[in-house]
């Protein structure tokens, strides 16, 4: 059973907005390309979990992208599975390549070095004990995994690694096996049910801004709208439609976009002077019946009007 779902981290969407709007000349363009593949990558390892885990059953309470708070330190765990008899830690990677695991680092064939995600889990294990202590809860066992479900990954690790290195696939396996070991100190189906909602209510969302740690300006930025088939920018907008002069593709809702661009990289309220220089549109009163197509909550009047971008 999910009891938390999954979202896109704030922080790979705006990645991915910048990704489209900045200039190729920022002196932290190459960063930006770097840090998105690597979240992309993440990312990817993270929804690949989804397929083996719908083998759970409703009585694994699962948990995706959880951040909590130790009493001294943030932790977030990709996902966590809350039974009865155990609590089980999963970190997903997407690497390819040959992966050595030691116990001091992930090594790969490259000769790249990379921190080992066996001892991040291991900290979050430590950190999620803390957890449960702060709350007064019982201390079922605590099980680690690293999952990797990249196609041309090949795992090799030492024997204290060897089983909690897994591919995604062996992982619905990996759970029966763990359903099956006895539990010293199970847990009663209504302290399951106050730890599944403490678990829950205590998410605190990692709100981490690229704009601010990367110096980007808002001159920093491309204005316009793009377009949706060939991602030319920017469109020209005629007679309330958008027209791309590239591909001569016609849309009526091109903005939907770029404004949600705008909310993302530079503020959630804009006013009609704003995006009229975002978008690349000369007339306030097409702009105003733009942002009133897409917003119903406003504030202020005539030039100092704003409006929420609630995209």
């Amino acid at each position: 059973m999910i009891v938390k779902n999954r979202e896109i981290p704030f922080s790979l969407r705006q990645l991915e907005t910048l990704d489209r709007r900045l200039v190729t000349t920022h002196p932290k363009y190459t960063f930006l390309k770097d840090k998105l593949a690597l979240e992309l990558a993440g990312h990817k390892g993270e929804m690949a979990l989804h397929y083996p885990l719908s083998f759970c059953t409703k009585d694994h309470f699962i948990f995706h992208d959880l951040r909590l708070w130790d009493g001294s330190h943030f932790f977030q765990n990709d996902t966590i599975i809350l039974t009865s008899n155990y609590i089980l830690l999963i970190e997903a990677k997407y690497m390819a390549g040959t992966l050595n695991y030691d116990d001091k680092q992930l090594t790969r064939d490259d000769l790249q070095g990379f921190d080992n995600p066996i001892h991040q889990v291991n900290r979050h294990k430590h950190q999620l004990k803390k957890w449960l202590s702060l709350h007064s809860f019982p201390l079922p066992p605590i099980y680690c995994l690293v999952t990797n479900s990249h196609p041309r990954c090949v795992i090799q690790a030492h024997t204290l690694e060897a089983g909690i290195v897994i591919r995604t696939y062996d992982l619905p396996e990996k759970i029966r096996e763990l359903d099956t070991l006895p539990s010293p100190t199970p847990i009663s189906l209504d302290e399951l049910h106050n730890i599944s909602s403490a678990l829950h209510n205590d998410h605190r969302p990692h709100s981490f801004n690229y704009i601010a740690t990367m110096d980007i300006q808002p001159s920093d930025l491309k204005t316009g709208v793009h377009c949706p088939s060939c991602r030319y920018v920017p469109l020209n907008r005629k007679h309330g439609t958008w027209h791309c002069p590239k591909c001569h593709r016609s849309d009526k809702h091109a903005h939907i976009e770029a404004l949600q661009d705008y909310s993302l990289l530079l503020d959630n309220e804009i006013t009609n002077e704003k995006a009229r220089k975002f978008l690349r549109v000369e007339s306030p009163f097409q702009t105003k019946r733009i942002l009133q197509s897409i917003s119903s909550n406003q504030k202020g009047k005539n030039k100092g009007r704003k409006y929420y971008l609630d995209l």
